[in-house]
């Protein structure tokens, strides 16, 4: 199994009205063999094992006692996880399940591990040319204005990438898919600026926008640049291309849940609120595919 680095991979934003350091941290990652001294060690039920792939592939193999439920709709079921216990997310070869973890340690679960190399290296095969985004959580953000400004970069971002996945792919659906993806996404970007626009008055600086969104960075915390390369490295596989996609959705779900923590106006709740419905649609049609095309 392919060794992942040890290093978290930092982003730092400075110019204009904020400086956020540190906005990125890994979810924590359990070797196969550590997994099976966890669950092996712990009495009965003291470790919730989580398969968060889609019924498709469950039914083809699984760890014993893994609870089925998918990226797709976790969000959605998030409330049935009970926080106290110890929780092992896993896939098929470490991605989704990374976004899973992420999710549900924003959500409040204290000790969640996502497996390395998921299904994959448990079942002793080796998993190579993995991408190095993981889903991060977004920390250290202070303000309402620092969530809004970097959740409108992290759209911009992915409005760059669907674009430019949407002439990769061959398939006819996955294309059409992409398509509606870049219109939704720009959607939410002018729904951003209104929450912004709502709460101060005035337009926040197109200046400082573009600034930020330069950057290149999208949701996941990684560079357009690199998951692009990524696709170009693994082949323009539609699956790969939709389990990336299906991680980012769920970050920028998570990233949405904090603004509404964070927001004291229920005007700027109800804005995210309607936009995260909608990322919970993406993520179901996502979802739905993936298991039509594996």
């Amino acid at each position: 199994m392919a060794e992942q680095a040890e290093e978290e991979h930092v982003i730092r934003i400075e110019g204009g009205i904020m400086k956020i350091t540190d906005l990125f941290r890994k979810v924590e990652t359990i070797t196969p063999a550590d997994a099976k001294k966890l669950i092996e060690g712990e009495k009965a039920g003291e470790v919730e094992i989580l398969d968060v792939r889609e019924p498709a592939e469950y039914e083809r193999g699984h760890i014993p006692g893994a609870r089925l439920i998918p990226l797709s709709i976790l969000p959605s079921r998030i409330d049935e996880i009970e926080t106290d216990k110890t929780i092992m997310t896993y896939c098929a070869h470490g991605r989704r399940s990374a976004s899973a973890a992420s999710l549900l340690k924003g959500h409040g679960s204290a000790k969640v591990y996502s497996l390395e190399g998921g299904i994959t290296a448990w079942n002793g095969a080796v998993a190579k040319g993995e991408l190095e985004s993981g889903i991060f959580l977004i920390e250290n953000l202070k303000t309402i204005d620092e969530y809004i400004a970097l959740a409108w970069a992290l759209e911009d971002g992915n409005v760059h990438f669907y674009d430019t996945a949407k002439d990769l792919v061959n398939d006819a659906e996955g294309k059409k898919l992409f398509a509606e993806l870049v219109n939704a996404e720009d959607n939410h970007k002018s729904n951003i600026l209104k929450a912004f626009r709502d709460m101060k008055g005035a337009d926040i600086s197109l200046t400082y926008l573009k600034d930020v969104s330069s950057k290149g960075i999208m949701e996941g915390g990684i560079h357009i640049k690199e998951a692009l390369e990524w696709i170009n490295d693994n082949g323009q596989d539609i699956k790969n291309m939709l389990e990336l996609s299906m991680q980012l959705e769920t970050n920028s779900l998570d990233l949405y849940f904090k603004i509404m923590k964070e927001a004291e106006s229920e005007d700027i709740k109800s804005v995210f609120r309607s936009i995260i419905e909608e990322e919970k649609d993406h993520l179901k049609h996502l979802g739905n595919l993936f298991e039509e095309k594996i």
